[in-house]
């Protein structure tokens, strides 16, 4: 089996925590009722270590499945960050009386940010 792709892996938990400011931002979805200025240091930690074990089994996935270009990102994206992530947080999200609009923003986000972390690990294992 071939070495874990750290750089990757680093440099993907990095841009996804920036795109997830910008994601849950007032700018593209309007109010999403999360607060990312009032998140406490535990929370930022573990939000970093989340991002670190999701992006290493990304990266074993990756190389699991073959994949070499961005259209086998693209369905592991799919597949991966928007049935099973997005579906399960936003399911969670509407028991908690969300609604399907954080349905929606979550499930996207966790397929931008898994076709983001897909193409990051693809373009530096070539490194």
């Amino acid at each position: 089996m071939s070495k874990l792709n750290h750089l990757g892996v680093i440099v993907s938990v990095i841009l996804v925590q920036i795109l997830g400011f910008f994601w849950y931002g007032p700018h593209l979805f309007g109010d999403t009722s999360v607060d990312i200025g009032s998140m406490g240091t535990m929370t930022m930690v573990l939000t970093l270590l989340n991002g670190l074990v999701l992006f290493y089994f990304l990266d074993w996935l990756l190389k699991l499945t073959g994949t070499k270009d961005i259209t086998g990102v693209l369905k592991i994206a799919v597949i991966f960050g928007l049935l099973v992530l997005g579906l399960t947080l936003g399911m969670h999200n509407i028991a908690l009386g969300k609604g399907v609009h954080s349905l929606l923003i979550d499930g996207g986000y966790q397929l931008m940010s898994m076709l983001l972390a897909g193409s990051i690990l693809l373009k530096l294992k070539k490194i």
